[in-house]
């Protein structure tokens, strides 16, 4: 289920970009991702290998764990319930 946010949040939000816009300009301003794709462009911007590979191996366990857990048992909860025979 996605987040939702309250109204004086959504708002808050939208008037500090305003400013943040309105004062720096477009070119100004920089926004910054995070999470484990930022991570690895970092680390290749860096040119770490070590970090790299990290980053890798663990998107790698990520996808796998999502397999396993989660759409292995959705499949044979489907397969079950949506059967033609």
């Amino acid at each position: 289920m996605a987040q939702v946010k309250k109204p004086a949040v959504r708002e808050a939000i939208f008037e500090a970009a305003y400013v943040l816009f309105r004062d720096q300009g477009y070119n100004g301003t920089t926004l910054t991702a995070t999470g484990l794709g930022a991570y690895i462009k970092d680390a290749t911007a860096a040119g770490d290998a070590g970090h790299i590979l990290i980053g890798v191996i663990v998107m790698s366990f990520y996808v796998v764990a999502m397999n396993r857990f989660f759409w292995r048992r959705l499949y044979v909860v489907s397969e079950r319930r949506f059967s033609l025979s």
